[in-house]
This record gives structure tokens, C-alpha cells and sequence, in this order.
């Protein structure tokens, strides 16, 4: 054996020698993973740093996942407000999987929780049991470069700096996340008052998101709904083919897409309100936009680029008359959506009308509210319809009048039996009188527009119009009251006289208007009879 070789063996064994060593130096050390640790409070002092504030009596450490429930032994609804004193990055929270107490809920109040990269968060059902959500409310909530929400968890935030950091998303299982416990699943919160900016965000199929980035790229699958602001003008949109259920896209406000839209199949919109939705940037896609039935805004399609089948120009959103509601069902309440017209000839329960519905129609209501900007106006032009309880009234009641026997009416309050008053115009409340074609009125004539049939009077007044107040109407000047007839119904009064100045023809000259080959055959046999009797004068 040479000396170079036993020179190499000895380095060899040197080595050997140095890992054994260091493999006995850790041969009874146990090296960490991550765990679950559920909270318990037992120590009494809500930090997290105290080890028997734990189930496992152990500090939660990086990666950990921290679990939080109602403490057993709970007999009532109880808020902790804990304090993470910790610097670390969980691996996730979980709701609801602790031992539920009956209908009891805890409420944990957390600042400063900071996720590891694929943290998620995950809300557990517990069987059997009325009210599993526990609502964890934080000041700052970052990380989580992956983070997935499911199972509707709902994280509400109290300062009005709050911030959740995220770069993506995922909304599913129909749930979300809610900065204002959204029902329904879904991602909610107020633009302005929190700021939550993940990079890119995927919504699943019945899942709903709201969008306050510009910077965010949102993608949906079939059947999902976002919610686009004007701080997401510029955000980029992946949008699944849709349903009217769960619109493709929603605007709350006036919102200008001046970033990308692609859409890979139909998608519908949905406009609340008076607003209106613009697409300027670039379209994209093998579907087009379709307007969501209830949209009450005004699309519009002026895209720099335009590569789907979407028409460009202005979709305005027309009122659009639906079936008539003929049946008898006291019991069930009907709803009146914006932009949508509907006559109750039948009977229906609760009735309201929406901002932008129309409610016509001969039948009854049990009680009829009619919010702001919607309308009711009686009949099939005049007509009565009865509400046999309450009337609530803050948009407008549309008054049509021909004459002293046919004119629109309200028959309010035959069945109510509260202590309150049946016929309640509120704030804002207007009332609109529209003379029909042909009209003819009489001085002095008198059209109960309200007929009040419990014994308590009118609250409020239509908007401008207070007691005895006179307005005008096609040259005809009335008066108002709301003690009239039998001392609690509103009356308006002509006080001058007119007929319709447009008012057909009637008669002969209706019939030769109508007809003008009949004045051309009447003109010949005029003149042939002059010819004939100035002949036999002649004679």
C-alpha cells in the first residue's frame, strides 16, 4: 500500500467518524412539523404566546394551524378579544371544529394574523348544531400567497385600515369571503373602507366576488357572479360562459372597463338601478353579453377592440310588460322587479314594487308597499285595484283620469286591523295625474283617488302637494285634500273646465274623415243633383 493510499483512508475514516458524530448528537432530538392546536383559553389571559391557552398546551409555531370553536361549557353567545402576541406564519385557521355548545356562538376578535404561502382558511360544520360560523374580526390579515377559501367562512374586519394581502384567490363551495357577512356566499365589502387587493382571483360556480383592484386578474367558471367597482376599472376579466342565476357581470355604480374582457361563451350582465355598465378596453371571446333579466341599467359596448359577437352601441333596458297575475293566492306575496310591469287582476298576499316596477291591475292586495321610484297606477287605464290592509307608499301613484264616473282609485284598508294608519304616504311619495285621452272635465267635479276605508286618517302627503294645495294639469287646475269624502280620503277637485283639445271624431264627420273616397263620391253626386236641377230651371 502506498503512502498517497493510506493518506486517502484516513481522510475517509476522519470523515465517517465527523457524521457519526453529528448523527448521535441529534440521534434523541425530534424534530418539528407542523400541527393543529386548538384554542381553549384556559390560562385566562387571551395571548397567544401562553402555552395552556392551548389544547395542547403547547405555542403555535410556523406553519401551525390554529383552530378556534366554541369553549365547552358555553351556555350563551361570548366574544374574546385575544391578543397575538406571536411573530410567526400559521398554516392556516379553521371555524367551527371545537366543541359546539347547543346554539351558542363564540366571537373571536384577532389583530395581526399572518399566513404562511399556502395557508387556507376553512369553516368545519359541526352535525347537528344551530349556529357553527365563528367570525374571526381582524385589523391586518396578510400572506397566503395560494390562498383558497371554502365552506363559506366569513372574516370580518373592524378597522377601517384593514388590510388582506393575498396574490391568489380561490371562491368556492358557494362561499366567500365577507368583510360584511354577504349572505349567500360570496365576496362583499365597502370599497372604501377596506383595502383588499389579491393579484388574481377564481370564482367558482355559485360563488359570487367583488372586485376594488385594478391590478386584479378575475377568472370565473360557469355560473359565478362578479361584482365589478369603479377602483377595478382596469382589472382584467376571465369570464366562464353564464346563467341568468348567477349573472357573469355586476354593476352597482356607473363602472368604465377600460382594461380586457374575455369571455369564453355567453355571459350575462346585470346593471343595478339607473347605471350604467361600459365596456372601452378590449373585448375578447367566442360569446357576447347578454343582458340578465331585472337588469334595470343601460350597457354599452364601445370597446377599443372589439373581437366577440357582442353588438357595439347602447343596450337601453326597456320596461318589459309581463303575464298578468289572474290567479287567487291571498297568501303569496308578489314582487314587482325594476324595469318590469305587472297587472294583479287576481289576489296576491304582500306586494311590493321595486325601484323601476310597475304594479296595474283590478285585483287585490293584502298590503301593498311601493319603495322609492316604483309606481303603482290602478286599472287597465282607469281602474280601481283594492289593498285590503296597509298601503305604504314612497314612490309614485300614477292617477288616470277620463271623467266624473272613470278614473283611476285606491280602495286602502277594508281588513286592517292594526293600530296604525292604513294609508301611509311617505317622504318622497308623488302623485301623478294624468288626464286619459278624450277627457272631459266639469268644474267642481270631484275623484276620489283614495278611498280610505278604515277609520284612520291619511299619514303624510304626496311630495309638494300639502293640504289644499292646487296644482295644474293640461290647462286643468285641482285641489287636494286628504280629509275628503267621509273625512279621511284624498280628493282632488277641478276647479275650472275642459275637454280633451285632441279628442277624436266622432259621428258623420269621424265617418267622412275616415273615408275619403266617400267625400269623393259624395262630391260627384252633389254635383250631378246641382246639374240636374239647374237643368230644369233652364227648362
Amino acid at each position: 500500500m502506498t503512502r498517497a493510499t493510506q493518506r486517502t483512508k484516513h481522510v475517509l475514516f476522519a470523515a465517517l467518524f465527523i457524521i457519526s458524530t453529528i448523527v448521535l448528537q441529534f440521534a434523541h432530538v425530534q424534530f418539528a412539523s407542523a400541527a393543529t392546536l386548538t384554542w381553549d383559553g384556559s390560562a385566562g389571559d387571551l395571548k397567544f404566546s401562553t402555552a395552556a391557552n392551548w389544547s395542547t398546551n403547547a405555542v403555535p409555531q410556523d406553519g401551525d394551524v390554529i383552530s378556534f370553536g366554541v369553549i365547552t361549557g358555553q351556555t350563551s353567545d361570548t366574544n374574546f378579544t385575544l391578543d397575538n402576541d406571536l411573530s410567526v406564519s400559521f398554516g392556516g385557521i379553521i371555524f367551527g371544529d371545537a366543541a359546539v355548545n347547543g346554539s351558542t356562538r363564540t366571537t373571536y376578535t384577532i389583530s395581526d394574523i399572518q399566513l404562511a404561502s399556502t395557508a387556507s382558511i376553512t369553516k368545519v360544520n359541526a352535525s347537528g348544531v344551530n349556529y357553527t360560523n365563528v367570525f374571526v374580526y381582524t385589523d391586518t390579515l396578510t400572506g397566503g400567497s395560494n390562498l383558497t377559501l371554502s365552506n363559506n367562512p366569513t372574516i370580518n374586519r373592524s378597522s377601517v385600515d384593514a388590510d388582506f394581502a393575498v396574490q391568489n384567490l380561490t371562491i368556492s363551495g358557494g362561499g366567500g369571503l365577507s368583510a360584511l357577512s354577504q349572505s349567500g356566499g360570496g365576496v362583499g365589502y365597502t370599497p372604501a373602507q377596506y383595502n383588499f387587493k389579491p393579484v388574481a382571483v377564481t370564482v367558482t360556480t355559485g360563488s359570487s366576488y367583488t372586485v376594488s383592484n385594478a391590478a386584479t386578474t378575475v377568472t370565473t367558471q360557469n355560473g359565478a357572479r362578479v361584482f365589478v367597482t369603479a377602483a377595478a376599472q382596469a382589472a382584467t376579466y376571465n369570464l366562464g360562459t353564464s346563467t341568468e342565476a348567477l349573472a357573469g357581470l355586476a354593476a352597482q355604480a356607473n363602472v368604465n372597463l377600460t382594461g380586457t374582457v374575455n369571455l369564453t361563451g355567453d355571459a350575462y350582465y346585470y346593471i343595478y338601478g339607473a347605471n350604467t355598465l361600459t365596456v372601452s378596453g378590449t373585448l375578447n371571446g367566442s360569446g357576447s353579453f347578454k343582458k340578465g333579466t331585472g337588469s334595470t341599467g343601460t350597457f354599452v359596448n364601445s370597446a377599443s377592440t372589439n373581437n366577440s359577437d357582442t353588438p357595439e352601441g347602447t343596450q337601453e333596458v326597456e320596461v318589459e310588460e309581463l303575464p298578468a297575475v289572474t290567479d287567487d293566492q291571498s297568501g303569496t306575496s308578489l314582487t314587482i322587479l325594476p324595469k318590469t310591469s305587472v297587472a294583479l287582476d287576481g289576489a296576491r298576499g304582500y306586494v311590493s314594487v321595486a325601484a323601476g316596477g310597475i304594479l296595474k291591475g283590478t285585483g287585490t292586495a293584502t298590503s301593498l308597499y311601493v319603495f322609492a321610484d316604483g309606481t303603482v297606477a290602478p286599472g287597465h287605464s282607469p281602474g280601481t285595484l283594492t289593498v285590503l290592509e296597509s298601503l305604504n307608499l314612497l314612490g309614485t301613484y300614477e292617477a288616470e283620469v277620463l271623467n266624473k264616473d272613470t278614473y283611476d282609485q285606491l280602495k286602502v284598508g277594508a281588513n286592517y286591523a292594526s293600530n296604525g294608519n292604513a294609508v301611509m304616504l311617505q317622504s318622497g311619495a308623488k302623485l301623478n295625474l294624468v288626464l286619459f285621452d278624450g277627457w272631459s272635465i266639469e268644474q267642481g267635479n270631484q275623484f276620489t283617488i283614495i278611498d280610505n276605508l278604515h277609520s284612520s286618517a291619511v299619514s303624510g302627503t304626496f311630495e309638494g302637494l300639502a293640504e289644499g294645495a292646487q296644482f295644474t294639469v293640461d290647462g286643468i287646475t285641482f285641489s287636494i285634500t286628504y280629509i275628503g269624502g267621509d273625512g279621511n280620503d284624498v280628493v282632488v277637485t277641478a276647479l275650472n273646465e275642459g275637454t280633451d283639445p285632441n279628442a277624436p271624431n266622432t259621428g258623420v264627420a269621424k265617418l267622412l274623415l275616415a273615408n275619403p273616397l266617400l267625400i269623393v263620391s259624395l262630391g260627384f253626386v252633389t254635383a250631378g243633383l246641382l246639374f240636374f236641377i239647374a237643368t230644369r230651371r233652364a227648362n
